[in-house]
């Protein structure tokens, strides 16, 4: 029997934890488990993801998660069993549901894990839901009128004029907000941004 690395310990975690946040909220579709967050999470490729050196540049990190998304959209199942009836029905996952595993995937595996200090890491976007956006939005009235943070506020309210439902975002969307968390962050880590992450 092969030995349980680290590695494996580091992936069950991260898919757990992505898979739970997956899992929350309604939305449209089904599925949603960590069943299901682990097969798309595996077919993505996302398992060989260890340490920085599997990431690209820095200048690359945006693109990377993009194909990371579009590689866990790919690999959803056609149906799945709904748990009460037993019915096969029709899989669904949007950009902002897989945006949602990913990025909690890369949090749990290079931010919390010991990373948080290189550049590459320091550029994966934070996983974006509700909480986040809300405290976003909270922190940006209270700061209303202030000059250094206007850019902030006009890119976050171009974003909400796309979408406020993080499970129902195309990229478009998605792509909006990482560019408000960016006005707001500039040279800061992205994952940062997290202390407007308030329950």
């Amino acid at each position: 029997m092969a030995s349980y690395t680290i590695q494996d310990h580091a992936h069950h975690f991260a898919v757990w934890a992505a898979g739970r946040a997956y899992s929350r909220s309604g939305g449209d579709g089904g599925g949603y488990s960590v069943k299901y967050a682990r097969t798309m999470l595996e077919a993505a490729g996302m398992r060989e993801i260890n340490t920085p050196t599997d990431l690209p540049s820095a200048d690359g990190i945006d693109a990377f998660i993009h194909e990371r998304i579009e590689a866990v959209r790919t690999a959803r199942p056609a149906t799945y069993v709904h748990h009460k009836t037993g019915e096969h029905l029709k899989f669904r996952c949007t950009y902002g549901r897989a945006q949602k595993l990913v990025n909690i995937y890369l949090k749990s595996k290079l931010v919390c894990g010991g990373y948080h200090d290189d550049k590459r890491v320091e550029r994966l976007h934070p996983p974006i839901d509700s909480v986040l956006l809300r405290g976003l939005s909270a922190f940006s009235e209270s700061v209303a009128g202030q000059a250094q943070y206007a850019e902030f506020q006009k890119d976050l309210l171009d974003a909400q004029a796309l979408g406020s439902s993080w499970v129902i975002f195309t990229q478009t969307t998605y792509e909006a907000y990482i560019k408000a968390f960016k006005s707001l962050q500039k040279d800061k880590p992205l994952w940062a941004i997290e202390e407007h992450w308030v329950l």
